[in-house]
């Protein structure tokens, strides 16, 4: 069902085009090491809950998830009967997210505030969350209203509280909460290796990771050989890339942290034919104007993973009619038991 979603989909804005079958996740249960879930008050009464869409204010209560880690789903149920315990008073200002999250230590937890917290707020989360087995240890930051982490977000960790945990091609990687990684690690090595073997084949000077986290896809693509540069908005993202270079052997790193598409045009006369291109972008997809930087370059090839095939089949129309052809589209079931789904695109001219 979900190949033919990307097939249909995509079909509407290229007509025709040949699309994989989906690669499954190696786990259908069980697979996110990472979960975001929005802090609900109602009648005195406090709920964690996914929220219903991306632009929806109000969330689906739970007190367990099948798709979460063994250590994570067990913290959900334990948080909820802990949050039915809450009598705050006035001052206690809420989290209006909780992200739970995989680490060395078992689960970790981070509660994303709409204003930054005083010390004697923080005491009190610390102590009160003194009942909830949370190994990783607790982080505190600021986001916007919806709990999303922007450039002027602030994080603090409580004492002992431990990095994310996560792989990249098989080997334990510790990554800042702050910082975005996939939530299924196994099908992101999955993709990895699948633009490892392709990349191999091609000898690119440099990759060019855009929107690129902490350079995942950019590393996986360089090899040992290839510089990789990556532009990326969460500052974040970089000690985590400094850390993956020497994991991955890259021989030249580079990253700059600021807005993709002022950041590329600025940066785009180093661009070569030789190069590679790896677009990552969020649901909204690539800024048209970062994609007609990329056909009036000199690059020949791009690598594009989407997480939402109708602003796929978009970005692909506009690099097809910039004289790129479609060489690859391999669908990978990120998320199962959900509609979700992340498609690899590889392109060249």
């Amino acid at each position: 069902a979900k190949t033919d979603l990307v097939r249909r989909t995509l079909s509407k804005q290229l007509g025709e085009c040949e699309v994989r079958e989906i690669i499954a996740s190696p786990e259908p249960w069980h697979y996110r090491s990472r979960v975001s879930l929005r802090l609900e008050e109602e009648a005195g009464r406090l709920s964690i809950g996914y929220r219903q869409g991306p632009r929806a204010s109000a969330a689906v209560p739970l007190t367990a998830c099948k798709l979460a880690a063994p250590e994570i789903e067990a913290c959900i149920g334990e948080l909820q009967q802990l949050l039915d315990t809450y009598r705050g008073g006035t001052t206690d200002k809420l989290p209006v997210r909780i992200q739970l999250h995989s680490t060395a230590k078992d689960a970790g937890m981070m509660m994303v505030f709409p204003l930054r917290i005083h010390a004697s707020q923080r005491k009190f989360w610390r102590n009160w969350l003194t009942e909830l087995n949370i190994p990783g240890g607790i982080w505190f930051a600021t986001g916007n209203r919806a709990g999303a982490l922007g450039a002027k977000s602030w994080i603090e960790a409580d004492q002992g509280a431990e990095p994310m945990l996560t792989s990249w091609m098989g080997s334990p990687l510790k990554v800042h909460p702050g910082a975005f990684c996939q939530a299924n690690k196994a099908v992101a090595d999955l993709v990895c290796k699948r633009i490892s073997v392709w990349a191999q084949r091609h000898n690119f000077k440099t990759i060019w990771d855009l929107y690129g986290g902490y350079g995942s896809l950019g590393f996986a693509a360089g090899g040992k050989a290839a510089a990789v540069k990556i532009i990326e908005s969460s500052k974040w993202s970089q000690p985590v890339a400094e850390t993956l270079a020497s994991v991955a052997e890259c021989r030249q790193m580079k990253f700059y942290i600021g807005d993709v598409l002022k950041e590329f045009k600025r940066l785009s006369p180093e661009v070569t034919d030789s190069d590679l291109v790896i677009l990552d972008p969020p649901s909204s997809g690539v800024h048209k104007e970062v994609l007609d930087l990329i056909t009036n370059l000199h690059v020949r090839k791009v690598c594009y993973l989407s997480c939402n095939p109708a602003r796929l089949a978009r970005d692909l129309a506009e690099l097809t009619d910039g004289g790129f052809r479609i060489t690859e589209i391999q669908p990978y079931d990120f998320f199962p038991q959900t509609a979700a789904i992340e498609t690899l695109a590889l392109l060249s001219r």
